[in-house]
């Protein structure tokens, strides 16, 4: 199942990263402590402080939300 984060904070990356946009978790894990591998606006891969983002966890997400999230994702 794929995770999404909300963005709540872009302060220095505002060219890849939109307020209150849902942002797709990427699968790889994140080698570095206190960041999350996001795909940002280019569709690249990146590593974000966690702190910029509330992390959608914990939910039951049905089929058509998902896709929504995903075409807001990429």
């Amino acid at each position: 199942m794929k995770q999404y984060a909300i963005c709540i904070n872009n302060h220095g990356n505002k060219a890849s990263l939109i307020l209150r946009k849902a942002y797709e978790l990427s699968d790889k894990p994140s080698t570095v402590k206190g960041r999350i591998r996001v795909i940002d606006e280019d569709g690249d891969e990146a590593l974000y402080s966690v702190k910029n983002f509330v992390i959608i966890k914990d939910i039951s997400i049905n089929k058509e939300i998902e896709k929504n999230l995903y075409k807001l994702a990429v």
